[in-house]
């Protein structure tokens, strides 16, 4: 038997508890779960991100932080049903796979901010994105952090 208990609100019926169930049954719901996530389309960015001005930043580094704060919030999203590192291996999977929507798709080629077409990302790219948004506290410190630097030419005394 599994426990469950009085749904409250329209409709009535039961809830139960996803660890009171067989493991292969939760195995399968939290993978049916994680596609429905990642097929999804990305939810928008909060305003107070995208109205962010840092003198420092160009406009090219403020979408490619953009798009990595909200592949960090597909991140998070995943996290609801399993551990990050297994979240963030499954991502990577569906993106290697063509297993995302387009929307995404997109968001990963501008968060990966290189040139050439088929690009997708490796856990530890994408686990450190998540480990920087979680150290900042504000979003100006997190648009900083997720911002990717800009390059320097070398002088050429200095090659």
């Amino acid at each position: 038997n599994w426990e469950s208990r009085k749904r409250v609100g329209k409709g009535g019926g039961k809830e139960y508890a996803l660890s009171s169930m067989p493991q292969a049954l939760q195995d399968e719901i939290r993978n049916k779960f994680a596609v429905s996530i990642v097929k999804a389309k990305p939810k928008s960015l909060p305003a107070d991100l995208r109205q962010v001005e840092l003198k420092t930043l160009t406009e090219k580094q403020r979408e490619v932080a953009g798009a990595r704060m909200a592949l960090v919030a597909q991140v998070a999203q995943l996290e609801q049903a399993q551990p990050r590192y297994k979240a963030i291996k499954f991502f990577c999977e569906q993106i290697k796979h063509g297993g995302i929507s387009s929307d995404l798709m997109r968001l990963v080629e501008i968060a990966n901010n290189k040139k050439g077409k088929n690009r997708t990302l490796c856990d530890r790219t994408l686990n450190q994105w998540v480990l920087d948004y979680e150290k900042a506290d504000t979003p100006e410190e997190r648009l900083k952090a997720l911002a990717p630097m800009q390059r320097v030419a070398k002088k050429a005394e200095e090659i």
